[in-house]
C-alpha cells in the first residue's frame, strides 16, 4: 500500500521542463534571475529581431526608438549610409546572448547575427521599450554603462527615470512600522 501512494506521488509532481543548459527552469526562475527591465527590454529585442526576419517593416518601425527613426531620416537626407533594418536586407538567424541595465531605462543586449556580434541598447520610452541603437562587432564587456549614458542622454524618458528612481529609494528603504498601523 505505502509504495503504491509513494509510486502516486511521484507520477503526480510536475516535472520542470529541461532548459538548454540541462537544468530544470521556468519563467518565474528567469524573473528572479534578472530584473523586469533586462527581461522586458531582452523581450522587446526578440520581437524586433524576429520581426526583421520576417521583414515585417511597420512592426519593426514600431519598436524602434522615435530619435533613431529621426537619426536614420536624417543620416538618409544628407546622402550617408542608413543603417535602418529595412535598408539592410535579410536577417536569417540571430541569437540572444547577454544582457544587461546599464542605466535606469537603458539595456543592453548582446547578439549573433550573421556570425558576428553586435550590441543593440535599448531605450524606455514613452512606457514600452523601443530598439535605439546597434554598436557593430561589439560585446557586452565592450561597452561602458558611462559611455551609453553620456552618447545618449534624453533618450530615456523622464516618466521612465522617476519610475527608476522610485523603485530604487524604496528598495533601499527599510520597512517601518507604526505604532499606529499595528
Amino acid at each position: 500500500m505505502l509504495a503504491v501512494v509513494l509510486s502516486l506521488f511521484a507520477f503526480a509532481s510536475p516535472a520542470e521542463p529541461a532548459t538548454e543548459g540541462g537544468q530544470a527552469g521556468s519563467v518565474h526562475s528567469l524573473l528572479h534571475e534578472e530584473s523586469a527591465d533586462v527581461f522586458l527590454g531582452r523581450v522587446t529585442l526578440q520581437q524586433y529581431l524576429e520581426r526583421v526576419a520576417r521583414q515585417e517593416w511597420g512592426g519593426v518601425r514600431r519598436l524602434t526608438h522615435p530619435k533613431a527613426l529621426a537619426a536614420m531620416a536624417a543620416r538618409r537626407n544628407r546622402g550617408e549610409e542608413n543603417l535602418a533594418p529595412w535598408d539592410d536586407g535579410a536577417l536569417e538567424t540571430f541569437s540572444l546572448k547577454a544582457t544587461r541595465s546599464a542605466a535606469p531605462g537603458i539595456v543592453l543586449v548582446e547578439v549573433a547575427e550573421h556570425d558576428e556580434s553586435a550590441i543593440y541598447v535599448l531605450f524606455k520610452s514613452n512606457g514600452s521599450w523601443r530598439v535605439g541603437a546597434k554598436e557593430f562587432g561589439a560585446h557586452l564587456g565592450d561597452i561602458s554603462d558611462e559611455s551609453i549614458r553620456s552618447r545618449y542622454r534624453g533618450w530615456v524618458d523622464h516618466q521612465a527615470l522617476t519610475q527608476a528612481r522610485r523603485a530604487e529609494r524604496t528598495a533601499r528603504r527599510p520597512e517601518r512600522t507604526s505604532q499606529r498601523h499595528r
